[in-house]
């Protein structure tokens, strides 16, 4: 008898365009997060991160696991 394939669930992924709504998507669940600097990203008209709020969330997101 073999055992049914089961695939693997899908990354749920979520906008975070202030320090709390980086936050809020961690904490209901997503895998990861997009966000953008004050210079280059894709959300001109959000909040965005200047370099130092940048390197707080990528250093909070890698203790989270990612």
């Amino acid at each position: 008898m073999t055992t049914p394939h089961i695939p693997p669930l899908p990354e749920l992924l979520a906008p975070a365009g202030t320090p709390e709504a980086l936050e809020a998507a961690f904490a209901a669940g997503a895998d990861a997060v997009y966000l953008g600097g004050t210079r280059h990203n894709a959300r001109m008209n959000a909040h965005n991160f200047d370099a130092a709020a940048l390197r707080e969330a990528v250093t909070h997101a890698h203790q989270r696991g990612g």
